[in-house]
């Protein structure tokens, strides 16, 4: 008996659109832009027309939001291609699975407070 994909995840995805940039592991390859579907503390799942395969190791450049996070922060993740499927029929575009090797918040974005100025 084999478990479905839902079984053998160790964190709970969080289903969440944002634009993140993806750079293959081979020389030469430029950097990439996608829009994520979901992330998770294991991985994550993005949208991309470019060609991606079983088995990429990918760097990845992910801008989370506060309600994911507890304060809005860039985080730089490294990982190894798991999945890749046709997100429908009618699409050339691509759904990507990425299981996290390594992950660390790179910074955390600073907001800025706007005071009026007195008249």
């Amino acid at each position: 008996m084999s478990l479905s994909p839902m079984d053998r995840r160790k964190s709970r995805r969080i289903p969440v659109r944002m634009p993140l940039r993806i750079r293959l592991w081979r020389f030469g390859m430029p950097e990439q832009q996608a829009e994520c579907i979901n992330v998770s503390a294991g991985g994550v799942f993005f949208a991309s027309a470019s060609s991606f395969h079983e088995g990429d190791h990918v760097a990845i450049e992910l801008k989370m939001p506060e309600a994911l996070v507890g304060t809005p922060s860039t985080w730089s993740c490294e990982g190894r291609v798991v999945r890749v499927e046709a997100i429908d029929s009618r699409s050339v575009i691509l759904g990507v699975g990425v299981e996290f090797e390594r992950h660390h918040m790179v910074r955390a974005e600073t907001l800025q407070q706007v005071t009026p100025d007195a008249a």
